[in-house]
Formats: structure tokens, C-alpha cells, sequence
């Protein structure tokens, strides 16, 4: 295992993660086994055990999968069946059945596992499950779900293990408190469905309180702050989603507001962008090393030719321009395409720091991912240590939803805490009305 530590905690070091040690066929041959169960490799001569649940409508009630014919199933399951071969990137993903060890249906598959690499930079597992109804209430997907998460960090080294789940789900709740995971947030209106809008929580567990709890005496944890709900609900589905959308193309920069004018970025904002992010103060919450004049360069240029919303990661940077001068930066990346929610960033340069100018300029970059683009939600990630950037959130109408722990990388083996703030394009448009 390739470690690094600081003062308080040994983590995973990213840069070699995940382990290159990682075959499904170590599961094939050597199923991991509990007190009743088996996990293995989900094959496809499973599709009979697994149409039992797959076809039962309370079951998919809070799983994204469709009602399908058995012949469906049976080419669903030969489709997960055929995952898991490597896990290397993000999105790799394995799927485990759960079998009865003895008894009279010894050999059933009664559920299914899945782990995800969610994040190779944070070294970070997703673990999911589903259960036949008839085997609910017997301890069984606690027991299978505790050795999926011993597999996450034992076998693929995890340093964080997460589950996404929708707030509705209280079983499944339940479930990852008794893994002793944490409730780190809730995304409000983050997914649409024809029934309404769906709010999804994220568990968290990081290594070291994973061993804490596995030693018999863990230490108290300071529970996460309890994330706060839309100010005003959002009732039907959500606008048009305008991707792609180029701000060149489209002509809608400059963006101008009292005092500023942001625009799109010239190559010759090289040195500028350089003295910016090289700054120690100015990036002391930014998950980045300070930039070598090179690749101040090189950025400038890669952002002067970034002029496209149309994939997740793909984002547009735009220079914040105080009577002609370079004053820092905004950002607005494209967070989940399916359901339509952008992030927005800002970086100021210090001598511009307190005068308004971030407020006024993730303003401007707020009501273009609105009313521009067609955001349903708009995400800020921010260092907790930030109270700035927290307060000028706040000022925006973006909402507390998120405290993740020891979740980002740092220079040095070392993590730091995330906390993520959010405004609906409801709320954003109650309070432009009300201005």
C-alpha cells in the first residue's frame, strides 16, 4: 500500500491510485465470504435471481432503472456482468451478487452490490446495493454492504467510501449509519423524475474512521452540519438545459455590470493569470499548486480557446476586468449534464480583494448560468476555512448542502475538508423578483 501521512491521519496517496493489483478474477476465484453470505462477481446465468427483485416495483422505486421485460433483464444483467474487468478511472464500476452460503436456498443470488471509483484524484469508492424485498428485515444487506466496504479499503485501497441515495430511501439510510458512514449533505432538487423533483444524500466514510470504528473504540466525531433546504420549491420539470453553449458564439460577452466587464481570455493574460496564481494568499483555499510562468502561459491559452459548455468538466473561464486592468477570475464548468447543474468559481487578485468586486462579478456569472445557459442548479465547492468565499455564497442566495471530510487532496499527503453551496434557479429568480 503507498501511503503518505501528516500529524493526524494516513491516507491514500492518489498519484497511485487505484492499485494496479485490482482483478475481477481475484473475486471469481476467491469469493469473499461472512457469517451467511458469498460475494462474487455477478455472472450472467444470475439474470433468473436477479429478475426477482429487478421486476418488483417498490424495489425500484428508489433505483434509476427502468421496468423491463424479463428478456430486458436478462440483457441487463449480462451487461453489469461484464463490468469490473479493471478499475482505473472514474466511473469503473463492478458489480457483486450476493449469495445465500447454506440453507435451503443455498446458491440463491438474493441482491447485489456495486463499488465505483467515483474519484481517482480523491481516491474515493461509491458502494451501492439492492435486495430481494423477501429477504429485508434479516440483516442481510447490512452484513454484505459492511464487507463491500471492507473490500473498498482493504482490497482497492480506498482512502473515502461514499453512497448517493434518494432522501426518500429512510431503509437504505438507516443502513449507512449502521456502516457508520455520515450524512455529509443532501442536493435538493438535484435529479427530475415524472413524479417530481428527487433530493439525493451522500454518505461518507474516510479511512480513518473506518479503522477507528474496526478497533472496537472509536473516538466521538463532530457530526456534519445539517444542510439546509430550498427556500422555495421548484413545482414541474426544469427549463431547457442550452447545451452547447458557446459564450463566443452566442455573443454574450463582454458581461458588464456597475463597475466591471467580463470577458472571455486573451493569450497576453498570460503574465497577469501568473501573477494571480502565484500568489500564496490567493490560492491558499484554491485546490491547486501556485502556477510556474509556464503554465501560466499555457493556462491563458488553453482558456482563450475554452469557449464551450457542452460535457461535464467542460468549463468557460472569464477575466474580471476593473477599468481595463486584470482583477482575477470567474469560473462557470458544466457539473452534470443530465441534470442540469453548472458550478460557478471566482478568484480575485489581492489588491481587489474587498471592495465588492467577487460579489459583483459571481453575480453576473450566477444570472448567465440562469437565464443564459438554463442551469436547475447552481454549485459553488469551497474550502471550509474560506469564510470569504462562504459569506459571499451566502450573499448570492447558495445554501450550505455539503460538508465532505478529508476528501481533497493537499500538497504534502496531507486532506482537507469540502463544503458545497447551492441556489435553485427557483430561489435565484424569487430573489431577483423581489429586488
Amino acid at each position: 500500500m503507498s501511503e503518505l501521512s501528516n500529524s493526524s491521519v494516513t491516507v491514500q496517496d492518489p498519484a497511485t491510485w487505484p492499485p494496479t493489483s485490482w482483478s475481477r478474477e481475484l473475486l471469481v476465484h476467491n469469493p469473499r465470504r461472512t457469517a451467511r453470505l458469498v460475494l462474487r462477481p455477478l455472472k450472467a446465468s444470475d439474470a433468473d435471481d436477479v429478475w426477482l427483485y429487478q421486476k418488483d416495483a417498490d424495489i425500484l422505486r428508489y433505483i434509476p432503472w427502468p421496468e423491463r421485460t424479463r428478456e430486458e433483464a436478462r440483457e441487463h444483467t449480462e451487461r453489469r456482468a461484464a463490468a469490473g474487468e479493471t478499475l482505473t478511472k472514474d466511473g469503473d464500476h463492478v458489480f457483486l451478487a450476493v449469495e445465500l452460503a447454506s440453507g435451503p436456498e443455498a446458491g440463491r443470488v438474493i441482491g447485489d452490490l456495486m463499488l465505483m471509483v467515483s474519484s481517482t484524484m480523491k481516491a474515493e469508492i461509491e458502494v451501492g446495493w439492492v435486495f430481494a424485498a423477501d429477504q429485508h428485515g434479516k440483516g442481510y444487506a447490512s452484513e454484505a454492504s459492511a464487507e463491500a466496504v471492507r473490500i473498498a479499503f482493504e482490497l482497492l485501497e480506498a482512502h473515502r467510501v461514499v453512497a448517493q441515495l434518494d432522501d426518500r430511501n429512510t431503509a437504505s439510510s438507516a443502513l449507512c449509519a449502521r456502516l457508520g458512514m455520515r450524512h455529509e449533505g443532501t442536493a435538493f432538487e438535484q435529479e427530475w423524475e415524472p413524479g417530481g423533483w428527487v433530493n439525493l444524500k451522500t454518505y461518507g466514510l474516510d479511512h480513518e474512521e473506518w479503522t477507528a470504528l474496526n478497533s472496537g473504540s472509536p473516538a466521538p466525531r463532530e457530526a456534519s452540519p445539517v444542510p439546509v433546504p430550498p427556500t422555495v420549491a421548484s413545482e414541474g420539470a426544469p427549463a431547457p438545459f442550452l447545451l452547447p453553449y458557446d459564450v463566443a458564439a452566442r455573443d454574450v460577452l463582454p458581461l458588464r455590470t456597475e463597475r466591471l466587464s467580463l470577458r472571455g481570455y486573451r493569450e497576453s493574460d498570460g503574465p497577469e493569470l501568473w501573477s494571480l496564481l502565484s500568489d500564496p494568499e490567493v490560492i491558499r483555499y484554491l485546490p491547486m499548486s501556485a502556477l510556474t510562468e509556464p503554465e501560466a502561459l499555457a493556462a491563458a491559452e488553453k482558456n482563450a480557446s475554452s469557449t464551450t459548455l457542452a460535457q461535464n468538466g467542460d468549463a468557460v473561464k472569464l477575466v474580471i476586468s476593473v477599468d481595463g486592468q486584470f482583477a482575477g477570475q470567474t469560473k462557470l464548468e458544466v457539473s452534470s449534464v443530465d441534470n442540469h447543474v453548472l458550478e460557478i468559481g471566482w478568484t480575485l487578485a489581492t489588491a481587489s480583494q474587498g471592495r465588492g468586486i467577487a460579489f459583483e462579478a459571481a453575480s453576473a456569472v450566477l444570472k448567465l448560468a440562469v437565464e443564459g445557459v438554463g442551469a436547475h442548479r447552481v454549485i459553488a465547492y469551497l474550502d471550509p476555512e474560506n469564510r470569504a468565499s462562504a459569506t459571499l455564497a451566502t450573499r448570492l442566495g447558495m445554501r450550505l448542502e455539503q460538508h465532505s471530510r478529508l476528501d481533497w487532496p493537499e500538497d504534502g499527503g496531507r486532506w482537507s475538508d469540502t463544503v458545497v453551496y447551492a441556489i435553485t434557479a427557483t430561489e435565484w429568480q424569487a430573489r431577483t423578483h423581489l429586488r
